[in-house]
């Protein structure tokens, strides 16, 4: 049972991928205030959301955590050193955290999305 629990996230984890690669082309909604940039990046926060929650079921499944080791980790984790401290010191926390209000691309958020998505 375990093992077809592993391979059945397995399987949702590459839907997921062809979903957010489908999504980050087609989707546009005109209920929000930009078009392009902020139902994307739902999308976005919403899948990495659940690639999270998979990848967790998958370590309990399997009963160990392995965490793959890229060259990319130390300037990656650096990277997200300087933008939390370069949030903390700007003059309005608010936007360096969310972004400008249509615009959430560069902020600390956003960071932290795409860290993960990597991951």
């Amino acid at each position: 049972m375990s093992e077809y629990f592993t391979n059945w996230l397995s399987w949702l984890s590459k839907v997921g991928v062809q979903t957010l690669v489908v999504v980050t082309i087609f989707l546009f909604w005109n209920i929000t205030t930009e078009f392009y940039e902020t139902p994307k990046f739902f999308a976005l926060y919403l899948l990495t959301a659940i690639f999270l929650l998979v990848t967790i079921l998958k370590f309990v499944t399997e009963g160990k955590v392995v965490i793959h080791r890229t060259p990319l980790d130390i300037p990656l984790l650096g990277f997200l050193v300087v933008a939390v401290v370069s949030t903390f010191l700007s003059p309005s926390f608010w936007v360096g955290v969310f972004g400008n209000a249509p615009k959430i691309n560069g902020s600390l958020l956003s960071l932290v999305i795409y860290i993960l998505l990597f991951y």
